[in-house]
């Protein structure tokens, strides 16, 4: 294995954990939340996570890859009968469909032109919000679980557009801190082969325990 393909595999695995890590953690907290406002504060964290990802590699696919992995983690759960499957299921796909939508804004994201940023993540936010509407959708005609997030055409554009939006421009804030502060800020922020690994086993373990 060169020392290139060492790089981005040790890349893919330190954000992907990092990311598994806050879905376990902050993710755990927010079930204190109202369903419709939880996913409005990991989307700016994950945003934050796949830019830097990006400035790392040049890839996009390895973005791909660093939500894959995230939503790996997060499937540890499965193996807890305790745990409904669903309540795994659906912040996997949560996971898949915000890398995914940032996937397709982050070249635009990278110009390091702040307001094409704070124009296009909410964009992205809308979208993936909207895919997993539709996949909830699906999961209602297949299993008969309403979800909170179609009892009422309130909550549908409340979850999409209102929070959507929101959600998005604080993305837009975290790529502005990211894209064009770093040029002037040394950010503490490296990726190392040695934290990769711990990091992904932490994110095994608070997943399982959380």
């Amino acid at each position: 294995m060169n020392n290139q393909t060492m790089k981005r595999v040790t890349t893919i695995l330190f954000f992907g954990s990092l990311w598994g890590l806050i879905e376990a953690t902050l993710g755990y907290l927010l079930h204190f939340l109202p369903v419709l406002v939880a996913g409005g504060i990991l989307f700016p964290l994950a945003t934050g996570i796949l830019v830097r990802t990006y400035q790392v590699s040049g890839k996009r696919m390895d973005l791909v890859l660093v939500g894959f992995l995230a939503a790996i983690i997060k499937s540890v759960n499965l193996l807890m009968p305790q745990i409904s499957i669903w309540k795994t299921i659906n912040p996997m796909m949560s996971i898949l469909f915000e890398a995914l939508c940032v996937v397709m804004v982050i070249a635009v994201v990278q110009r390091n032109q702040p307001v094409i940023a704070f124009a296009v993540l909410p964009l992205a936010s809308i979208i993936w919000r909207g895919l997993y509407l539709g996949y909830m959708g699906i999961q209602y005609q297949v299993t008969g679980f309403l979800s909170i997030h179609l009892e009422s055409v309130e909550n549908i554009l409340s979850f999409v557009l209102l929070y959507g939006v929101m959600s998005g421009l604080v993305a837009g804030l975290f790529a502005f801190w990211i894209v064009y502060l770093k040029k002037r800020w040394q950010l503490p922020w490296e990726v190392r082969a040695t934290l990769a690994l711990p990091m992904l086993g932490l994110a095994i373990l608070l997943t399982v325990f959380l």
